[in-house]
């Protein structure tokens, strides 16, 4: 850990580090706390302690809220942020899919292939399954690497009603201001669209 301080002063010029209250770094793990502190105050860098935040229910921690996201609990993920889940900063595909689907195949081999061409660049998909049997969803999106939730109001969902999904699937592009850019609809050449975007 002695390195690694070492290396935030000299490449960043750190002088603050603030590390989470059960936070570890380093490759020896009877290092603690106490022992950043030490090497801390030897390099000149002030090392704090971040207070291990309560929520609502329980501790609250990174773990946690991408469990939820993951899960579809995106509401229960907000009120431990205690704001809106945002991916500000990156252009996202917004899709309403359903697994169970003929075609769910094919339109999720496409998907892969935009998410491997641009996602290094900025691209993230959030997919919303509407399939009825969340045990279905999970065997499917098991092996995606792209955030898949799953809503459970299925066909009732109020997501559609926002969107205005009149079928699905469905998606939309949101530019890295956060705002809605285009439905599927609108959109000729979708690798074109997210190029334009990114």
């Amino acid at each position: 850990s002695r390195q690694f301080l070492q290396l935030l002063r000299d490449r960043y010029g750190v002088a603050v580090l603030v590390v989470g209250y059960d936070h570890r770094f380093g490759h020896d793990p009877n290092e603690s706390f106490a022992d950043y502190v030490q090497h801390g105050k030897d390099l000149g860098i002030d090392v704090l302690k971040a207070p291990e935040y309560l929520g609502e229910y329980a501790p609250v921690s990174s773990s946690i809220i991408r469990r939820l996201i993951a899960s579809g609990k995106v509401d229960d993920a907000m009120r431990c942020m205690g704001r809106p889940y945002t991916l500000k900063g990156k252009v996202v595909l917004l899709d309403f899919h359903v697994f169970a689907m003929e075609d769910s195949p094919k339109r999720i081999l496409m998907l892969r292939e935009l998410y491997n061409k641009y996602h290094a660049q900025g691209l993230e998909i959030y997919q919303v399954s509407l399939d009825t049997d969340e045990h279905f969803w999970k065997q499917q999106t098991s092996a995606l690497p792209w955030i898949s939730v799953h809503d459970p109001a299925s066909v009732n969902s109020n997501n559609l009603v926002l969107y205005n999904v009149q079928a699905v699937p469905d998606f939309f592009l949101i530019d890295k201001t956060n705002t809605l850019v285009n439905r599927a609809a609108q959109i000729k050449d979708l690798d074109v669209a997210i190029a334009g975007l990114l």
